[in-house]
């Protein structure tokens, strides 16, 4: 379905789709919300052209993977979506169990290491007058500290230095001046977008094993149903047949 422009008729609504007390429907539901906002988010940080606007679009992204661990949880919490899911949510070779799994305890999971690399500031600024701030200002004091006025295309836009030098040393553990700085940007994307997309191939995966459930025709589903399952085929996940 288009968003561009006038909507179609709704020959299929939410509520037939994704019944309000089903925790399935939930499941599947908040699993397209994940593959949505990532794939809205990929498609920046694919194309920017300076560090400061990759690790902004970054961090947007590794939170949004941060907050897809509840759909993990929730495999383990809920008896109905484990046995929907089946056995396990392996997808373009990656385990997305695997990396949401923590390998003891007191040990971080391999995305919550990565979402910790920002220092969690991707979802809130530190609190004004607590030790969260005073520490950042102080363990980065030495750091140069301008203002630089950007013109493109004759739109100005004013770039707060000190605080893309201190992100990117967050996210990547290099200042933007280090030789290695864009080795380590590619690396992080790397990383990130193979848990990504293997997340938006779960969401298209388990949309069409949802509506067979549902028992709803995949075409009120989606417009060009052959073309949603060879988008899939190489997932490795046995596709419902028609």
């Amino acid at each position: 379905m288009s968003t561009e422009g006038s909507w179609p008729s709704f020959e299929l609504t939410i509520g037939e789709l994704f019944p309000a007390s089903d925790v399935v429907a939930h499941w599947v539901f908040t699993l397209n919300a994940v593959a949505e906002d990532i794939q809205i988010s990929l498609g920046p940080l694919k194309t920017a052209q300076n560090l400061r606007n990759q690790t902004y679009f970054y961090r947007v992204v590794i939170t949004r993977l941060y907050e897809a661990r509840r759909l993990i949880e929730a495999r383990a919490k809920y008896q109905e979506i484990d046995e929907f899911v089946g056995h396990g949510l392996t997808f373009l070779g990656v385990d997305l169990v695997r990396v949401y799994t923590r390998p003891a305890q007191d040990e971080p999971s391999e995305v919550e290491q990565l979402y910790a690399q920002s220092r969690h500031r991707a979802v809130h600024y530190p609190h004004i007058g607590e030790p969260e701030l005073e520490g950042l200002l102080r363990d980065y004091r030495n750091f140069p500290a301008r203002l630089e006025v950007l013109d493109t295309a004759g739109e100005l836009a004013v770039e707060s230095q000190w605080v893309t030098a201190i992100r990117v040393q967050d996210v990547l553990g290099a200042a933007p001046w280090d030789p290695m700085v864009l080795e380590r940007m590619r690396e992080v994307e790397r990383t990130t977008a193979t848990i990504a997309a293997a997340w938006v191939m779960a969401s298209a995966v388990f949309t069409i094993v949802y509506a067979k459930r549902q028992g709803i025709d995949l075409e009120r589903v989606v417009g060009d149903p052959a073309k949603l399952k060879s988008a899939v085929a190489g997932s490795k996940r046995q596709i419902p047949a028609d």
